[in-house]
């Protein structure tokens, strides 16, 4: 077996428990590491979209209001609410890392550990993970971008009617 990077280190389960929990799931079971996989990733991509979704909605609600009291108020619960969905998309990323790291630390002919190796064939580099890009940075970006709103209001940066 292959020398595998550090980042899909595991803190606790060894290579060999994870090759005879994938071998368990092959023989004796219809879920699998790719089925929690899958699930998890549909999961966050729903919250994903509703987090775009409340923010659109609480930004559209932002700008029709009359004062800038009512304006304060649309922000802070918008944020509040987004700030509440990323804490459930952390969960469910951490779970999702976690999977990914037991995929990559698997035998060499599963998929995860087979495409590794086709990409750092290709000389590629990470420029991060794009998964945390995706599912943590999203949603603190419409939070600050709320909390801005807010500051911008009372420092009479922008104001209503």
């Amino acid at each position: 077996m292959s020398a595998k990077p550090q980042k899909h280190k595991l803190r606790v389960l060894s290579d060999q428990q994870i090759n005879d929990a994938l071998k368990f799931q092959n023989d004796h079971s219809s879920w699998s590491f790719y089925s929690e996989r899958e699930l998890l990733e549909t999961v966050i991509s729903q919250r994903i979209n509703f987090v775009i979704t409340v923010f659109a909605l609480f930004i559209t609600a932002a700008a029709t209001v009359r004062t800038d009291y009512h304006l304060r108020i649309v922000l802070c619960l918008g944020a509040t609410l987004v700030f509440l969905l990323l804490l459930s998309i952390y969960r469910v990323h951490i779970r999702l890392d976690i999977v990914q790291k037991i995929l990559y630390k698997a035998k060499e002919d599963h998929v995860f550990p087979l495409v590794q190796k086709e990409i750092i064939a290709l000389g590629w580099r990470a420029m991060g993970k794009a998964t945390t890009l995706l599912h943590l940075w999203i949603p603190l970006i419409c939070i600050l971008i709320m909390l801005f709103g807010i500051v911008a209001s009372f420092n009479k940066w922008i104001s209503v009617g």
